[in-house]
């Protein structure tokens, strides 16, 4: 199944093929436990499977900001989405070029060289904003 993997650890962003598994999520976001919130990016819906404790850790680089560049998620991301039976579903090429181009190279305080962050992330759609 196809996957955009964001991956902050290793400063890459490329399109995946791997099993829709907990123990491939472990092994891809190196991570102990998951999370799969639903965000909008650039207005479009994605579900995205993350390390549940990332930004708890003292060291996590912040791997998505919303449009006031408020960090939204940590560590490592895989992007996908699910059906109305919860079952994953991957990603079509148009979905993931459309979601590397909000992916930039930014920088933190504690990570000044910059890396491959999401931007545009938000808790609603921008119609349900206003």
């Amino acid at each position: 199944m196809k996957f955009l993997l964001l991956d902050v650890k290793n400063e890459k962003v490329e399109a995946i093929d791997i099993e829709p598994t907990l123990d491939e999520y472990y092994r891809v976001l190196d991570c102990d436990i998951i999370d799969i919130p639903t965000r909008y990016i650039g207005g479009r819906k994605f579900d995205i499977i993350c390390d549940d404790e990332a930004l708890l850790k003292d060291d996590t680089k912040i791997s998505a900001i919303n449009r006031n560049g408020g960090a939204m998620l940590g560590g490592n991301l895989l992007f996908c989405h699910h059906d109305n039976e919860g079952n994953t579903v991957g990603l079509e090429d148009e979905e993931i070029e459309f979601l590397k181009d909000k992916i930039h190279v930014l920088s933190t305080r504690l990570f000044s060289g910059g890396y491959p962050m999401l931007t545009r992330c938000e808790f609603f759609s921008n119609e349900e904003l206003f």
